[in-house]
Parts: C-alpha cells; sequence; structure tokens
C-alpha cells in the first residue's frame, strides 16, 4: 500500500514539472506546425521590388513591406505574373505603318544606357519595357527619333502623350542628268521613289526620299513624246546624303504617233496622230494592239508599251492589230513629232 501511494506520487510530480516546462516553452512555429498537420502554411511578409532588370525584379534593391501582417501578406511567387510583364509597354500610333522595328533608349540617372526592342505595325506601337520611366527614346528604322514617356495605365503600361506621332527621317540624293537638253524650260525632270523635281538648268537635281529600296528615272519632254532614261535602283537608309548619276537618250525621240489606253485585251489606239509613223502606216483611231515587237500587249503595262513604242527616229516597230477578229501586222515607223 505504501508503495503504491509513492509511485502515484511520482507521477503527479512529474505531470506538474511537464506542465510548467510547456507553460515556459515558446510558441510553436506556425510553418512547421502547418507542415506537421499537413496543411497550407501561413504567408510570409510581402516582397515589393522597387527596380526591374530586363523585366526580372532586383531583390537587391527589394524592401519588405512591414504594414503586412502575416495574416494578410500572400507570398510573390503565388502571384500570377501582371499582363503588362509579358508584353512590354503597349501605345497608339497616330498613323498606321508597315511593320518595322528599332529600339527604345533610357539613359538612366546611374549613366547607364537601356536599350530593349522596339516595333510598330499597324497602329499599335509595342516596347519590350517592364517599368515606367521618363524620357525614352524609340528609334525605329525609316522614322525619326521619338520621345515619349512609359506611364503605367488602366491597362498596363502605354505611353504618354498618346497617340505617339512617327516622322519619317528621309534621304536626300542628288546627281546630274546626262542628254538633259532642254532643260531650261523646265522639260526635264527626276521621278521616282515616291518623289518627284525638275532639273536645273544645268542638268542637276535634288531629290529628298523615304528611306528604303526604290527606283529613280529621269524623264525629257521631246515635242508629243516623252524620253525615258534607264530606271536605277538605290537603297537609302535614314539621313544618307547619295549621289545618283542618270542618263537619258542622246538623240531626240521618236515613236508612234498615237494615243494609247488600256483595256480588255490588250492596248487600244485611241488617237492616231496625222503626221505621225502610224498614221502613215495606216493605223486607225480604236485598232487593238494585241503585240508589239514579239511582246503580248494585254501583259504590258501602259509604261511597259511606251518604253518599247519610243525609240530613236527613223527606226521600225512591228505591232499586230485585231481588225473584225483577226490579227493583222502592221510596221510603222518611228518619227519625231512636235506638240
Amino acid at each position: 500500500m505504501r508503495r503504491s501511494i509513492l509511485l502515484g506520487c511520482a507521477v503527479l510530480g512529474v505531470l506538474a514539472l511537464a506542465t510548467v516546462l510547456r507553460a515556459d516553452a515558446p510558441a510553436p512555429d506556425p510553418v512547421e506546425a502547418a507542415r506537421r498537420a499537413n496543411i497550407a502554411p501561413p504567408p510570409m511578409p510581402r516582397i515589393q521590388p522597387i527596380a526591374f532588370v530586363r523585366g526580372h525584379a532586383v531583390r537587391a534593391l527589394a524592401r519588405v513591406d512591414r504594414s503586412l501582417t502575416p495574416a494578410t501578406a500572400t507570398p510573390i511567387a503565388a502571384e500570377e505574373p501582371p499582363p503588362w510583364q509579358s508584353m512590354g509597354a503597349l501605345c497608339r500610333l497616330a498613323r498606321g505603318t508597315s511593320t518595322v522595328r528599332g529600339r527604345a533608349n533610357v539613359d538612366h540617372s546611374f549613366g547607364m544606357l537601356i536599350q530593349s526592342p522596339a516595333w510598330a505595325s499597324g497602329q499599335e506601337l509595342r516596347l519590350a519595357m517592364h517599368a515606367p520611366a521618363d524620357d525614352v527614346s524609340v528609334q525605329l528604322d525609316g522614322f525619326a527619333p521619338t520621345q515619349v514617356d512609359i506611364v503605367m495605365g488602366p491597362d498596363g503600361l502605354t505611353c504618354s502623350p498618346q497617340p505617339v506621332r512617327l516622322e519619317r527621317s528621309n534621304a536626300y540624293v542628288s546627281g546630274l542628268v546626262d542628254n538633259a537638253f532642254g532643260a531650261e524650260h523646265a522639260s526635264v525632270w527626276v521621278e521616282g521613289c515616291g518623289a518627284r523635281t525638275d532639273t536645273e538648268a544645268d542638268g542637276t537635281y535634288e531629290l529628298s526620299v523615304a528611306p528604303g529600296p526604290c527606283e529613280l528615272r529621269a524623264f525629257r519632254s521631246d515635242g508629243f513624246f516623252i524620253a525615258r532614261g534607264p530606271t536605277v535602283l538605290i537603297r537609302p537608309r535614314a539621313h544618307d546624303d547619295i549621289d545618283v548619276d542618270l542618263e537619258l537618250p542622246p538623240h531626240r525621240t521618236a515613236g508612234l504617233g498615237i494615243h494609247i489606253r488600256e483595256v480588255e485585251g490588250g492596248i487600244v489606239a485611241s488617237r492616231v496622230r496625222e503626221g505621225g509613223g502610224a498614221f502613215a502606216a495606216g493605223l486607225r483611231s480604236g485598232d487593238l494592239v494585241v503585240e508589239i515587237e514579239g511582246e503580248i500587249a494585254v501583259d504590258l503595262s501602259l509604261g511597259d508599251f511606251a518604253d518599247i513604242a519610243i525609240g530613236e527616229p527613223g527606226t521600225d516597230v512591228r505591232i499586230v492589230v485585231l481588225r473584225d477578229g483577226e490579227d493583222v501586222p502592221i510596221t510603222v515607223r518611228r518619227l519625231h513629232l512636235n506638240r
């Protein structure tokens, strides 16, 4: 009986000591407790990045938002990336454009120039930037540099001001047109690359053209006809200043002496000039020319047809006209005609 009482007292003493020790022990780690209970751990304080480099948060420049308590904080890894981080800045252009590429330059205060890809298509301008920035220089191929600010809008990063206006950055072409006689009467000009200009009296010219591959050509008014020089392909870049010499035929210009227009089935002679080679050969107004010098007329533009028909005075041109359902071959002598 005595032994049982002693054993009971020992057990009570151990329980009392355990209770005291548990009261003095620190509170259990909630993360460890959650792990043991196989439930989601409470969230940690949120990390807010204050700088981005190429779209990635700079952890060394991050700070803890201590206003968020463990009960309300959410781990940054659990968030979906904002849409603007995946697509960059989206801006609206004042005028549509073909697809062009370039870059956006940001000159940071710490002396580093950051470059990001940029591209435009239609009326959209996209910049591969992932944080607001001031004084961003957008440089697209064929356009002058444009300054914008990147700001956070309702739908993500965008440009300010908006819409963005792009101005083409032109190249300058100059040169001499050989055989430009008659230029004192402004009858010689250079055309192509989306522009046109008359030559000076000495045959020189200057032309402002848009960047990109294009063709230049010299023309001379010779009475009833227009002399055409060979086409020259150029590839100007923005701000280029290039010299391109052109030439015209050294002889006076002669041709068939007809007015032409394009119709289904070929080229029709809408008018035959009296005194010209076509009039002398018996060509009539309304005749449908289906072939010239072996070329099928339906496959030719009016310019292509004129290039074949015009040449040196006294030379012959072989044509085929359609009359009453039959092909009629005619040889026409090229003659010079005054207006």
